[in-house]
């Protein structure tokens, strides 16, 4: 009950959402200047504020979570790949359900969902799960994707989107004055403190107003059944043995790798598919039922992990 309780004020963000996409309340151009306030703005300084909360002491805490999840990251989606290979499964299917079924909400629903359930020390764990583990493999997933689609990548292209990526910008920015001990004035900590606590309901409002534009027509439920069942059961139980039994984190960090893997499919993939010319309907099908699944299955893995 008490795992309920913490999680019904993010559901009822969401909620209110997608009762406001519903109602028409933003146009297209609305909902994407929304979103890249959320990613560029609000979540940077969510970012740079936690950083500097950290204190240098305890980054030694650090590397064994980060390289654990790298790992395993990119190994989950390595072998989902040669399984699909093998099966023989068309581009626009399998790639639907290799990016789907691993990329998840980490932004709008992860950073908020950790906060609730582990706090501060959970939320700098979470933003050390996307500053490194999640950028970095990024690379990796798109260089298979391009491999597989065209048979060729480039490189120079992945590497300068990976760059531009505000999450490693800001990442960086935040990591710098923490090395060089900047005292930053009141006034500029403050505001970083207000964009970065606003990042959090407005994350959860944006998925919602996103999730209203789904639909159930010609929803494709067997591709569908098979990328949330990756994503939502697959993903976190090798999540969790590997992180317990292969690099023994234990306590929040293992409770972060574990939540952070358990998320839905994130709402990024359906530009993703776009631009990588996979199944855009199958991918927003996976979208729609992980996160509805997710109100099931956040309450067992965070039940389970406490």
């Amino acid at each position: 009950m008490s795992t309920l309780r913490l999680l019904m004020p993010l559901l009822l963000i969401i909620l209110t959402g997608f009762v406001s996409g519903k109602a028409r309340l933003f146009d297209d151009a609305g909902r994407r200047a929304l979103a890249k306030f959320v990613f560029y703005i609000a979540t940077s300084a969510l970012i740079i504020n936690s950083i500097l909360s950290i204190h240098l002491s305890d980054l030694h805490k650090f590397p064994r979570f980060v390289f654990a999840n790298t790992f395993i990251v990119i190994i989950t989606f390595i072998a989902i790949y040669i399984a699909l290979r093998v099966m023989k499964v068309r581009y626009k299917t399998g790639a639907s359900v290799l990016y789907a079924g691993n990329v998840a909400n980490n932004i709008y629903l992860g950073l908020p969902l950790v906060r609730a359930l582990y706090g501060a020390e959970g939320l700098i764990y979470a933003i050390a799960f996307l500053a490194i583990p999640m950028t970095v493999t990024d690379v990796v997933d798109f260089y298979i994707l391009s491999r597989w689609r065209k048979g060729k990548v480039s490189m120079k292209l992945i590497l300068n989107d990976f760059i531009k990526n505000p999450i490693v910008a800001s990442t960086i920015i935040g990591i710098v004055l923490l090395l060089l001990r900047v005292n930053l004035p009141a006034e500029i900590k403050d505001s970083l403190n207000y964009l970065g606590v606003s990042a959090t309901g407005l994350a959860l409002f944006a998925m919602g107003v996103f999730l209203s534009l789904s639909s159930w027509k010609h929803f494709n439920l067997k591709i569908s059944l098979a990328t949330t069942a990756i994503k939502l059961a697959v993903a976190p139980a090798v999540s969790y043995v590997l992180a317990r039994f292969l690099f023994n984190l234990q306590g929040v960090p293992l409770f972060v790798s574990v939540m952070m893997a358990a998320l839905p499919s994130a709402i990024f993939c359906m530009i993703v598919a776009s631009e990588y010319d996979f199944d855009e309907r199958n991918t927003a099908d996976a979208i729609m039922l992980s996160t509805i699944l997710f109100l099931i299955t956040s309450i067992f893995w965070a039940a389970l992990l406490k």
